[in-house]
């Protein structure tokens, strides 16, 4: 329900476009697990399009498996009858961790500036943040346009959101790390900035920021390192 051919109408759009468009070649049919962590909702869904799809199997190339669907033993064998797997995220291990496979991809930002806030002062829109001790403030260059911070799950379960709330508020979460030690953003992200505490930093310093590789903006510079 978001793009696309309704199943029960595939018959019939395929032969309207076979007898009106002799200039339009079909080469595929594909449809997206878009919910493959609910194996059971995902297995009926494969089944659907199977029964859908499967009179056209030695016609056109058949593909509907993505990296969490291909990951699950239960869904990939549920799929054989597919000619091809379209990854995403497990390319840049930022799927199948838990799985053996590694990350393969790091994003860092650059200490832009540095400057001194005194305490009770505040920062960020909206006067977000007061200071509790007098702070070195760190800009780096990144910010909501790259999709800093864009990666996080709510479920909308008033139990389950509430709890992860609780947990985030007395257990420090980090987006932002210099080696192995978390960066305190101060506030929240600005469009193309991001304020944090730079106790431990200098301009010029980067600093390794979790964002998904998905996600991430495609004006981001890209540098490609081949390891033997």
């Amino acid at each position: 329900n978001r793009r696309g051919i309704k199943i029960n109408e595939l018959h019939e759009f395929i032969k309207y476009i076979e007898s009106n468009y002799s200039n339009i070649n079909i080469k595929g049919i594909y449809t997206h697990l878009h919910n493959a962590k609910d194996e059971k909702y995902t297995l009926s869904q494969v089944e659907k399009f199977k029964n859908a799809v499967y009179e056209y199997k030695n016609r056109y190339f058949i593909h509907i498996l993505n990296s969490k669907g291909f990951l699950n033993e239960k869904i990939r064998n549920s799929c054989d009858f597919s000619d091809g797997v379209r990854v995403g995220n497990i390319i840049y291990g930022y799927d199948g961790r838990d799985m053996g496979i590694r990350e393969c991809f790091n994003y860092y930002a650059r200490v832009i500036s540095t400057y001194n806030v005194n305490k009770g002062e505040t920062l960020g829109y909206g006067s977000s943040v007061k200071l509790k001790r007098d702070t070195k403030v760190g800009i780096l260059e990144i910010g909501n346009i790259h999709h800093l911070g864009f990666y996080r799950e709510f479920r909308k379960n008033l139990i389950y959101d509430g709890l992860k709330f609780l947990y985030r508020y007395f257990v420090p979460s980090y987006e932002i790390y210099k080696g192995d030690m978390g960066i305190k953003i101060l506030g929240k992200s600005n469009m193309n900035l991001t304020l944090v505490d730079s106790e431990n930093l200098n301009i010029g310093d980067y600093v390794r920021i979790a964002i998904s590789p998905i996600l991430g903006d495609s004006s981001i510079n890209r540098k490609y390192i081949i390891k033997e």
